[in-house]
């Protein structure tokens, strides 16, 4: 009998949060911490009998066409050829491709230009917001008993934007191509999982069967959108026809209700078009903004200008910035919303003669000064890190207090942090830390983000630490090549981000295999870009993977694995990311707020589709 779980259009909840901050006739301080909901943990036990959803066909929706407006308008010094009551704009990052979409190949595309939240779209989307798992491409899935074989059932009548049909031939190829060692050099496929499959392929046109060496009772998990994004599946009548490795997808085809209309490189402007024939208009999804925007935004200093001349529609004003103009700007809604991306510091561990030993990284650890970070340097202010994730009330049952107590790892303690580090050789002598070699310390710490962002004020001040007890220390923002870098193992510390658990804390130790490590100065294009390497963890984790989550064996499993974590450090977590992103409603009815927040509020990850389907125009 298979064991099946599936989803309807009546999303399941799972255990997720939502943040708010203060109604909108008293917004809040800065110190306030967001609110947090603990909705019930997702629960894998579906009824067996549930049918497999079918698309039932519904009247187009009308969408209410804009009046016509006469005057012109510019987006970064572009005059757009439509009126700005028919288009949504979001501010992103400083963009610098704009002749690719290949999301295989370094530099192949910025997957925040639009591509990524309404031009490609996923399986299942994770609602962390509402605590709902969506099925948009996928129908549902089913396990054979022993979780050897999956199937994933996919959505009728989805067509990609050319007009082809969307199928399970398209999701088996892109499958196919993890599988296939010609595309191992490429990352954005799922190369970590694919070792584990024998054979993928699509038993009907609707239908992928998985085929696995062990039990993965965690599979399906690939196909949800959770943190950004989730696998991506491209076309096989476009991608059989060309090679991966070269190939600029432009302009992309996916299935998202917008496809490029025009990019002006010079001004940093992506323009996208409504597709008048998206799928999801048959079951009632279709947008209103017949335009979508993504563009550089403007720097600091003339952001506030343009937010009051109701320049763009999505971004991300600063908080203290906001919360001292509110009354003059307010259209704006500030949604502060808990990333489940904490702010952390990596170690290259592949790196003597110091950073390969986790008694040495557990010493940096004990350097950052997280309570006063969170208080000093994030607005509005964060607190330290309590797990090896965000403060999402699912997964504090997987948080391992004995570990915490035994290792030390996450607190701020530079006493203990020199008591470690003189039991493995280290002394200081002349102001300087010298180690069992005879030689100072010297450590580069790194980080992509530029000077006086937040990261970079945390490793700056990280820096300080280090120098104080003695170690030569140098701190850089690196620019352009820093991911490069991170992925050839060509650094030392890095400041920047600790993505992983959202659902279950496998997402997060799956990535940091033995069998994903690279020799430094060849491209870890499969993960684990820090070269963790423990056999212990390894087989802890595969023991792990292998039984379900409710299993009773579990629960041990869980809690080794985040002593594992603790004790050898290949990152360590520093505080929670609150991020406050600003949507403009001038133009636009039901944009996000804190007392109406539908989806992920961020304009970066797949999620913000949604806002595309909600809104509707003044």
């Amino acid at each position: 009998m298979l064991r099946k779980l599936m989803y309807v259009m009546v999303a399941v909840l799972i255990a997720a949060m939502v943040v708010g901050c203060g109604g909108a006739s008293e917004p809040p301080a800065p110190t306030e911490e967001p609110a947090v909901i603990n909705p019930p943990v997702i629960k894998e036990d579906q009824p067996t009998s549930t049918p497999r959803p079918t698309p039932v066909p519904v009247d187009e929706p009308e969408v209410e066409e804009p009046s016509v407006v006469t005057e012109e308008f510019q987006v970064n010094g572009v005059t757009m050829p439509f009126n700005r009551s028919e288009v949504i704009i979001s501010d992103q990052v400083d963009f610098n491709i704009f002749d690719s979409f290949n999301p295989f190949i370094p530099n192949g595309e910025h997957y925040q230009n639009g591509t990524g939240q309404y031009v490609r779209e996923y399986l299942w989307y994770t609602n962390y917001a509402t605590g709902e798992i969506v099925p948009w491409l996928g129908e549902g899935w089913e396990y054979n008993d022993d979780y050897t074989e999956l199937r994933i059932y996919i959505r009728k009548g989805v067509t990609w934007n050319d007009g082809e049909p969307f199928t399970a031939h398209d999701v088996a190829f892109t499958m196919n191509m993890a599988m296939d060692p010609f595309y191992d050099d490429l990352g954005g496929l799922p190369q970590g999982d694919a070792q584990y499959w024998t054979e993928v392929y699509a038993a009907d046109d609707y239908t992928v069967v998985f085929e696995m060496t062990e039990p993965r009772p965690r599979q399906h998990l690939m196909f949800w959108c959770r943190i950004v994004g989730g696998t991506i599946i491209v076309p096989e009548h476009i991608w059989g026809e060309v090679d991966a490795h070269t190939f600029k997808n432009n302009p992309p085809v996916y299935t998202g209700p917008y496809k490029l209309s025009a990019v002006y490189p010079e001004n940093k402007v992506f323009v996208w078009e409504r597709n008048e024939d998206y799928w999801g208009k048959a079951i009632g999804n279709f947008p209103a903004a017949k335009y979508a925007i993504y563009r550089t935004g403007p720097g600091a200093e003339q952001q506030l200008a343009e937010v009051r001349d109701n320049n763009m529609d999505i971004f991300g004003l600063a908080y203290d910035v906001w919360l001292q103009n509110r009354d003059s700007i307010p259209q704006i809604n500030q949604v502060v919303y808990v990333d489940p991306c904490p702010r952390a510091a990596w170690f290259n561990t592949a790196k003597g003669p110091h950073l390969d030993q986790p008694e040495f990284r557990r010493a940096m650890s004990m350097l950052m000064n997280r309570e006063q970070w969170g208080a000093n340097i994030w607005a509005p202010p964060s607190k330290p890190v309590q797990g090896l994730w965000a403060d999402y009330r699912n997964l504090d049952q997987f948080i391992n207090e004995e570990a915490k107590e035994t290792w030390g790892t996450l607190e701020y303690n530079p006493e203990r942090a020199l008591e470690l580090l003189e039991s493995i050789g280290y002394t200081q002598q002349g102001g300087q830390l010298v180690g069992p070699d005879g030689e100072q310390v010297r450590l580069e710490i790194t980080t992509p983000v530029g000077v006086g962002g937040n990261e970079y004020l945390m490793g700056q001040d990280f820096t300080e630490e280090l120098k104080n007890i003695g170690i030569d220390a140098t701190f850089q923002y690196v620019e352009g090549v820093f991911w490069d870098n991170v992925a050839n193992g060509e650094f030392d510390i890095g400041f920047w981000w600790f993505c992983g658990a959202t659902v279950d804390p496998t997402e997060l130790y799956g990535g940091y295999t033995c069998d994903r490590v690279k020799p430094i100065g060849e491209r870890a294009n499969e993960g684990n870009d820090v070269r963790y390497c423990n056999e212990e963890y390894d087989q802890t984790l595969r023991a792990l993977q292998a039984v379900d989550p409710d299993d009773p064996s579990a629960a041990d499993l869980y809690m080794k694995m985040f002593d594992l974590w603790l004790r050898d450090a290949p990152g360590v977590p520093l505080i929670e990311t609150y991020y406050s992103v600003s949507y403009n409603t001038a133009y636009w009815d039901n944009m996000p707020s804190n007392e109406n927040l539908y989806t992920v509020p961020f304009n970066w990850w797949g999620q913000i589709i949604e806002v595309y389907f909600q809104t509707t125009p003044k």
